[in-house]
């Protein structure tokens, strides 16, 4: 795959979607290519990885720690961006991640995205925008589900 094939992978992670092209040719060039074997795990919940990745091809599951076992909770496919805040704040990740089949991506290390948002500080603020905006997007979602709580009727005993 090129690196222009990876730009256009990385232009449809909401997180790049307005980066301009020479930025995410740096990003991409600069980013690690890893295999994962099938039924290995990308990361593992609690670990500090230090990246984000984007999967560029295979798919796999995020799965959540549960009691004592791990839950499913989506499916992870082409074009899948993990990791983010891992890759923006070097903060642990929350969830695992199984390869079902063997997955290539691309691992964007904590450092290195420093290093863009340093060179270039409209990237840096334009992945900020990005993810205030989503951050602002699950606050809503947030609001509105505790509102449909504080409407319901309690609940009593028999």
């Amino acid at each position: 795959m090129s690196i222009r094939d990876e730009v256009e992978f990385l232009r449809q992670v909401p997180l790049f979607a307005d980066i301009e092209p020479g930025q995410l040719q740096v990003l991409a060039f600069s980013a690690q290519r890893i295999e994962i074997a099938a039924q290995d795990d990308l990361f593992a919940a609690g670990t500090l990885v230090g990246a984000g990745y984007l999967v560029l091809h295979g798919q796999g599951a995020v799965l959540k720690p549960g009691s004592g076992a791990h839950m499913h909770a989506a499916l992870v496919e082409t074009g899948a961006f993990l990791g983010e805040l891992a890759m923006i704040a070097n903060l642990p990740v929350s969830i695992t991640v199984r390869a079902h089949t063997p997955m290539r991506a691309l691992r964007i290390d904590h450092d290195m995205f420093l290093r863009v948002c340093g060179e270039f500080p409209d990237f840096g603020a334009k992945v900020l925008a990005a993810l205030t905006s989503r951050l602002d997007t699950s606050l809503e979602d947030l609001r509105q589900a505790q509102a449909c709580f504080d409407r319901a009727r309690p609940f009593t005993r028999p």
